[in-house]
């Protein structure tokens, strides 16, 4: 029975290894690829040493994946279920590369958000709303009533309440055919950067950095009698006879013994760049974002549904969507004048 089940595991393996390039040439050849199925499973190197090789070709082959014919279909669909509720749709372009979802799985450890079943970029809603909420301060005349009307209330302690406001998820424009990038996030000191990050670990671990307090020693049992205490006179107290370089303050981040951690390597001009290959989004890529309310009566709600995105168009425009908005990714240029009211309701 042995050797019967050792052959079949060794036929099952021959078949794994002869189906998996198939598939993956059937993959790669489609003329209507999807980007996120050619990006998951369209990697056909198996081992980390050919990996780094392949990358750049990978993702070059991912690009070229045009937006396939049935998503404009998909898109006309969309705009029909939503063209009846109470709200308000615009158009968002994408003024500097956009990448959303850069922690996601991925074969090449920088994801993207792509739609599951078309494949082409997208906004999702939660980022949209997350947006919006991080953008709401910048609008100091909205009460906090205002707030739970339109992200609801999660606050500890109250019960929750959902918002009324629905942010639906940006959908790509169907005339956009090519709307990926190959991009780059190039490491110049990854030597210092671990080596930093194992002490700042090492030590919150300690307790020796701020925000994290030492846990406090075992209580005293209600039995036990208090230990004495030991009063120092001016006559026989003793100043210590520490340094001050020996004595280590409350919130002072130290370097750990080199016998259990590695010294902190400082960033030189002989460290070697890692360039990390990632996808984006190009400049110039148009979205359709649309938000709409439940409220009563219709009226109220598209006024509802305005406010919301005003609020989200200032965070596209000034705060930016995704990751890396600190190097000036995610920002969008939007025309408020062009948006279009959903429902049958009136503008502002």
């Amino acid at each position: 029975m042995s050797e019967i089940g050792a052959a079949s595991r060794d036929q099952d393996r021959r078949v794994v290894a002869s189906t998996r390039p198939a598939v993956a040439r059937s993959v790669l050849a489609a003329e209507t690829a999807n980007a996120k199925l050619m990006l998951l499973r369209g990697l056909t190197h198996r081992f980390e040493s050919e990996l780094s090789q392949t990358y750049p070709d990978h993702l070059a082959r991912v690009v070229g994946v045009r937006t396939p014919p049935l998503y404009r279909s998909a898109y006309d669909r969309w705009r029909t279920l939503i063209q009846s509720s109470p709200g308000v749709i615009f158009t968002a372009i994408a003024d500097a590369p956009l990448t959303i979802g850069l922690g996601s799985s991925s074969p090449i450890e920088a994801g993207i958000a792509l739609h599951h079943t078309y494949g082409v970029p997208y906004l999702p809603g939660s980022a949209l709303k997350g947006l919006a909420r991080q953008s709401v301060s910048a609008f100091p005349d909205l009460t906090d009533e205002h707030r739970r009307i339109i992200f609801g209330d999660d606050s500890p302690g109250n019960t929750r309440a959902q918002g009324y406001v629905t942010f639906w998820d940006g959908w790509l424009d169907s005339g956009m055919m090519a709307p990926l990038q190959q991009d780059v996030i190039t490491v110049h000191h990854s030597e210092y950067y671990r080596t930093s990050t194992d002490v700042l670990r090492a030590d919150r671990s300690r307790g020796l950095v701020q925000g994290k307090t030492p846990e406090p020693p075992e209580r005293m049992s209600k039995t036990s009698e208090p230990p004495e205490r030991k009063t120092k006179t001016p006559e026989t107290s003793t100043r210590s006879t520490k340094s001050p370089e020996s004595v280590m303050r409350p919130n002072e981040v130290s370097t750990p013994p080199t016998s259990q951690y590695a010294p902190v390597i400082p960033p030189t001009d002989f460290d070697d760049p890692n360039p990390i290959p990632f996808l984006s989004v190009h400049t110039h890529t148009k979205f359709h974002v649309a938000i709409t309310c439940q409220a009563t009566p219709p009226e109220l709600a598209t006024q509802w549904a305005q406010t919301a995105a005003m609020i989200l168009q200032y965070g596209l425009t000034h705060v930016g969507l995704g990751a890396k908005t600190n190097s000036g990714y995610g920002i969008f240029r939007v025309d408020p004048n062009q948006a279009e009211i959903l429902g049958g309701g009136r503008a502002l």
